[in-house]
């Protein structure tokens, strides 16, 4: 089978489905039948063999597992020994998880796009773009250095813009690329975390979602350290899934959850040590992604905010400096 994937979208459409038959009466494998009906091709292939796992007496959880692309570890250990009883806890607990994760970037791109940056963005390249068309349709070449060095400078955008946009995107692919080997890896995971102010903002988002996972697993009857350790794996960031690969095998050992944390300083934010620490239940973890998702939400806010004032000045002085640059020669002429 060839390996595709479910958007979280998806994910969370076909989740809400199952849970409205569950809680309707339908069993298991009656309600993946109807669900299959209303799916893509591919994906009604799946939930069938799904179906045909589950009448062979295996749980919803390993059923989901034979198809990693689809469906989540996050997922899978949610469900992971649930009946079809549990299942009406559990899938609306996922549900959820799943409905802020999608939502938290959506806000924060809301941020940027009802922000007037765009609009300035705009504003600065027709500026730009209708003086260059002017002076070089008005056949004026004795201008100053400064207006000369901007003309050529749109000019050659003009002209070389699809090259720069290939380069471009090459460079991006490239970066990417290299940002997958684990050396380069390893080097932009630690300058992250020890830059002044993008440190801050990775700790806090790590913290969301992180403590969201915990949460979800934790709501659905997941053991802490499982849920820590399905967690680990999910993180991309190799410090935070050795530290809570760490934590999981602390608590295992026997160890307090609220000493074993300890070691954490300066990976966690602090106020997660002080909130986490005390109370490890779904509620702390919520708590914790609720004030985590507001901090982020009001930096991006406020990183926006400054940025528009600053385009706002750029733009005025620019404004200004152009048209005493291009009409100066005008002026003389």
């Amino acid at each position: 089978m060839r390996r595709e994937s479910l958007s979280l979208q998806d994910q969370a459409v076909f989740l809400k489905k199952l849970n409205v038959m569950m809680k309707s009466g339908f069993p298991l494998p009656k309600a993946l039948g109807i669900i299959s009906k209303e799916e893509s091709c591919h994906f009604r292939t799946v939930l069938c063999g799904i179906k045909e796992q589950v009448v062979g007496g295996k749980n919803l959880s390993e059923s989901l597992g034979i198809y990693p692309s689809f469906f989540s570890e996050t997922l899978q250990k949610a469900l992971e020994n649930k009946k079809e009883g549990d299942l009406g806890k559990a899938l609306p607990i996922l549900v959820t998880h799943i409905e802020r994760k999608i939502g938290f970037p959506k806000e924060i791109a809301k941020y940027f796009l009802e922000s007037n940056l765009p609009l300035f963005g705009v504003i600065i390249l027709s500026f730009l773009s209708s003086l260059a068309i002017y002076f070089n349709f008005s056949g004026i070449t004795d201008l100053p250095a400064v207006t000369e060095s901007i003309l050529n400078s749109v000019n050659f955008l003009a002209e070389k813009g699809a090259y720069i946009t290939l380069i471009g995107i090459f460079l991006v692919l490239f970066i990417i690329s290299l940002s997958k080997i684990k050396l380069v890896k390893t080097i932009i995971e630690g300058l992250i975390c020890r830059a002044p102010i993008i440190s801050t903002l990775s700790a806090k988002i790590n913290a969301v979602t992180i403590n969201r996972h915990l949460s979800t697993l934790v709501s659905s009857g997941t053991s802490l350290s499982c849920a820590l350790r399905t967690t680990a794996d999910y993180k991309d960031c190799s410090r935070y899934r050795k530290l809570l690969k760490e934590l999981a095998d602390r608590v295992d050992n026997g160890e307090d959850f609220s000493s074993a944390f300890g070691f954490c300083v300066g990976l966690y934010p602090g106020a997660v040590m002080r909130e986490i620490i005390g109370d490890k239940t779904p509620e702390a973890f919520n708590k914790l992604v609720d004030m985590y998702e507001t901090d982020v939400k009001n930096i991006a806010k406020s990183s926006f905010q400054i940025a528009e004032m600053f385009f706002a000045v750029l733009i005025v002085a620019g404004s200004v400096f152009s048209l005493i640059s291009f009409f100066q020669p005008i002026l003389i002429d």
